[in-house]
C-alpha cells in the first residue's frame, strides 16, 4: 500500500539526479501533471488517489439487456495489483433493459460523497504504522469507452452527425 509514496519519491530522485523527466511512462505516477500537483502540496502522503470508470455491457446477444457498471479504483498499489478486485470498488450498477437516460442521476450520490470526503476528510487507521490520520481523496482520472465517455461529458458520441 506504500507504492505511490515510494514510486513518487523514486521519480523525484531520478529527476534530481538527471535533471530530466522520465521518458518511459510505466505508471500514472510518472506523469508531469501528477508530479506538479504533488510539488504544489495538493497531494500529500496521506491522500488517496482515485480513478473512476464507467462502461455499459449487453448481457444477452439477441435481447435488449443493457447494464451499466461504474467503479472506483484506488491508486495505492503497483499497476500489477491495483486492478484486482480487492482495490476496485463498485460505484453503482444501472440495470437495463435500456441505456440510462440521465447517467448523472445515478452517479450523483457517489460524486457527492466524494466531494464531502474531499472537504471534510476521511479518518483512517494505519495498522502498519499504528496511527490515525485524515485523508482527503484526490480524484485523478475519469475513464470510459467511447459510448460511456459520451454519456459522461454529454457529447454526441460516435453515432452523431458530427461524432467525437
Amino acid at each position: 500500500m506504500q507504492y505511490r509514496e515510494e514510486h513518487t519519491q523514486w521519480v523525484f530522485d531520478h529527476i534530481a539526479g538527471n535533471g530530466v523527466v522520465i521518458s518511459n511512462y510505466t505508471d500514472f505516477f510518472n506523469r508531469s501533471d501528477y508530479l506538479t500537483v504533488v510539488q504544489e502540496g495538493k497531494i500529500n502522503k496521506n491522500n488517496i488517489i482515485l480513478m473512476f470508470s464507467v462502461d455499459g455491457a449487453q448481457l444477452y446477444k439477441f435481447k435488449a439487456s443493457d447494464c451499466w457498471v461504474a467503479i472506483w479504483i484506488i491508486f495505492a498499489c503497483s499497476p500489477d495489483s491495483r486492478y484486482k478486485k480487492k482495490y476496485v470498488l463498485p460505484a453503482c450498477i444501472i440495470p437495463g433493459p435500456k441505456k440510462p437516460h440521465n447517467l448523472d442521476s445515478f452517479l450523483f450520490p457517489g460524486f457527492h460523497h466524494l466531494a464531502t470526503l474531499q472537504n471534510e476528510g476521511l479518518k483512517i487507521w494505519d495498522a502498519l504504522r499504528n496511527i490515525t490520520f485524515m485523508s482527503y481523496p484526490f480524484f485523478a482520472l475519469g475513464t470510459a469507452d467511447g459510448p460511456g465517455l459520451a454519456y459522461l461529458n454529454r457529447l454526441v458520441g460516435h453515432h452523431g452527425k458530427n461524432n467525437c
